[in-house]
């Protein structure tokens, strides 16, 4: 009924930044969009409740995460103009050698439901880390995932005769 899970799971986070500036009468819109992959290890405990031919599950605990790569893609336009930018994401601990701080840590929060050997379930994970390297106006950035999953049990779940 309760277990603990744990487990590597690659993940893609992100985020998307939209800004327009009036300048000499004529408007300007930036776009900046951040694909980032990570490595997280949740640490969870799960609880089950068997109900007719279903489990019903709940999952919480904190994960550590390490951001492995990602690329920075900017579209800036002014005056009929547009200008496209892409970068690779560079992890450093400080504003002189990184974008973004590589370590995330965090809390995950999850639901599903089991049938036979097939698993769909949905979950939160809410970043606690700062994980921006810029401080300038109190910027803070941490990630926030809404995933969901679906799973097959080789073998584990399978009906017995």
């Amino acid at each position: 009924m309760i277990s603990f899970e744990t487990g590597l799971l690659l993940q893609t986070k992100g985020l998307k930044i939209v800004e327009e500036a009036e300048f000499m009468g004529e408007t300007g819109r930036s776009k900046a969009k951040w694909n980032l992959i990570y490595l997280d290890i949740p640490l969870t405990v799960r609880a089950s409740f068997d109900i007719g031919g279903a489990k019903i599950y709940s999952v919480f605990g904190p994960y550590v995460g390490m951001g492995l790569s990602g690329k920075i893609k900017t579209e800036s336009s002014y005056m009929g103009e547009t200008e496209k930018e892409q970068e690779d994401i560079n992890w450093g601990n400080n504003e002189d050698d990184g974008d973004l701080k590589r370590l995330d840590f965090g809390l995950t929060i999850g639901t599903g439901v089991e049938i036979n050997a097939i698993q769909i379930g949905i979950s939160y994970s809410l970043g606690l880390a700062n994980i921006s390297n810029f401080a300038d106006d109190g910027t803070k950035i941490s990630n926030r995932v809404l995933a969901i999953s679906a799973g097959y049990n080789f073998g584990g779940n399978a009906p017995q005769e």
